[in-house]
């Protein structure tokens, strides 16, 4: 290893971090430290990185404590990480900056100079070789003064917490940073694809990001669903049979063709609206393979309840059985390392064999839910609480908090994690915290829910993936105990694919 340049590492959920050993100095000093002090959280963290095992003595032999050499590599890092021999830095991306609307179907993000940072390949560089282009382009930006603050704080020029004024006089003070940075190549701003629903009166805009949504992130509001030419009449499959011979000839669509998504975004927001989705009779759970013969569709609460989250066989059916390619439409992680399976289930012909409680997860429908739920009795939860968290305006809130509290190593599903990170937040701040992280470990909405009922695809050919549904059953049986579960092995095209 050179020790002039700090090795660049991904992890399984598509962030990069430089990695700085020893007396080594970071390569820019507003990348944001990652901090593992927890031995157990950093070995996780250490264990989900896309490192080959033989890379690491490579990089660090010289460091690894011989007492530990029967150890997992895993924790023998994770144990210079602890003592800081290891440091994490990670890198910025593009999706987590907010777009500015500069044009119909455009906006304008900013984001720091900093090399190794992973790009969308349709986001296009505005490159300004002079202060007077850097001027002209910040000056044809129709700021206002959240969106200079925006700028500001995405580009790391300030804090996130240091406060922008609104003055004519603080706005052209901030612009004129922006141009300075811009021309001196210490920050960078790309062109991409946005969309800004027309607003009127006061009301903020409803923004679509041009993020992937996957890790942790800012959580863009999602639009409201807009007037679409009607669907084409689907033909949905009648038998399991049927199903898997039409992935096959999905598989041969794919390899000639490529992936082409099935629906438009304006069909599937328009699905939504309608619910159709939900009264499919096959639905479809991907999921990495569990040998376990107690397992069930999702992980069963202390309650009895498990919420599964699936689409129909019909919104994936283009994706075929390409694991890395259903991810993608589903904006999940991929681990390429791990093997992955579709639970295709049928609900029978008159819906009853499962699912009957299945739904479209949109903000409205998971308030009901979650005042159902969790409202009421002695542990519950006050149900005018339950109303306000599940809200867009406090998804922003929550989404922060569980940035941070997962940067210093606590489980989101560890109740002591949970009671030591809100223990100086005031009455009001805990109250809405535990109900909507209550929501979150009971019913699944972690901080990336967006509340539109769609998934954010991480393919290019679209912005959205397919409608999503939720599935709430009390105490079901094992995967293995379902007569109406079929399960198939997901391949890799041009892997041959197992039965």
């Amino acid at each position: 290893m050179s020790y002039f340049t700090n090795p660049i590492v991904s992890d399984a959920f598509g962030y990069l971090f430089e990695m700085v050993i020893g007396a080594n100095s970071v390569s820019d000093s507003r990348l944001e430290p990652y901090l593992r002090n927890d031995l157990v959280y950093a070995q996780q963290f250490i264990s989900h990185l896309n490192v080959e095992a033989h890379h690491w003595p490579n990089w660090v032999g010289g460091m690894l404590s011989p007492n530990d050499i029967h150890q997992h590599i895993s924790f023998r890092v994770a144990c210079l990480v602890v003592r800081g021999a290891i440091r994490f830095y990670k890198l910025p991306r593009l999706q987590d900056a907010t777009p500015i609307a500069v044009a119909p179907g455009q906006g304008m993000c900013f984001m720091p100079s900093v090399k190794n940072t992973h790009i969308p390949c349709k986001a296009e560089r505005q490159v300004c070789s002079s202060l007077a282009e850097a001027e002209a382009l910040v000056n044809a930006i129709p700021f206002d003064a959240a969106s200079l603050a925006s700028a500001l704080h995405s580009s790391g020029v300030c804090g996130p917490s240091q406060y922008v004024g609104t003055s004519t006089s603080d706005q052209q003070a901030a612009k004129n940073l922006l141009t300075q940075q811009l021309a001196s190549g210490a920050i960078w701003v790309y062109k991409v694809a946005y969309q800004q629903q027309p607003t009127t009166g006061n009301a903020p805009p409803v923004l679509v990001s041009a993020t992937d949504m996957p890790g942790n992130r800012r959580v863009p509001l999602a639009p409201e669903p807009s007037p679409a030419p009607a669907i084409n009449t689907k033909k949905l499959p009648s038998s399991i049979g049927e199903c898997e011979k039409r992935l096959l000839e999905a598989r041969k669509k794919l390899d000639d063709e490529g992936y082409k998504p099935k629906y438009t975004d304006r069909q599937l927001q328009a699905q939504v609206k309608s619910g159709e989705v939900a009264g499919e009779r096959f639905l479809v759970s991907f999921q990495t393979k569990n040998t376990d013969a107690t397992a069930k569709l999702a992980h069963q609460r202390d309650s009895g309840l498990v919420p599964i989250w699936s689409t129909s066989f019909d919104q994936l059916e283009n994706a075929d059985t390409d694991p890395e390619l259903i991810a993608a439409v589903l904006g999940t992680p991929y681990d390429p390392s791990k093997d992955y399976v579709l639970h295709i289930i049928d609900r029978g012909e008159n819906m009853a064999a499962f699912g009957q409680d299945t739904f479209v997860p949109t903000w409205e429908k998971m308030r009901d839910v979650s005042v159902n739920e969790l409202a009421g009795g002695d542990d519950g939860f006050d149900e005018d609480v339950l109303k306000e968290v599940m809200t867009p305006e406090y998804q922003k809130d929550y989404a922060d908090n569980i940035e941070h509290y997962k940067s210093v190593g606590l489980g989101e599903f560890n109740s002591k994690d949970q009671a030591e990170f809100i223990a100086e937040f005031s009455q009001e701040k805990q109250t809405k915290f535990n109900a909507r992280h209550a929501v979150r470990t009971e019913l699944g909405a972690n901080s990336e829910f967006t509340g539109n009922g769609l998934t954010q695809s991480r393919d290019t050919s679209s912005q959205y993936g397919v409608v999503e549904t939720l599935t709430l059953e009390r105490n079901p049986p094992s995967i293995n105990d379902m007569d109406n579960v079929t399960t198939i092995a997901l391949n890799k095209r041009g892997k041959e694919q197992n039965a």
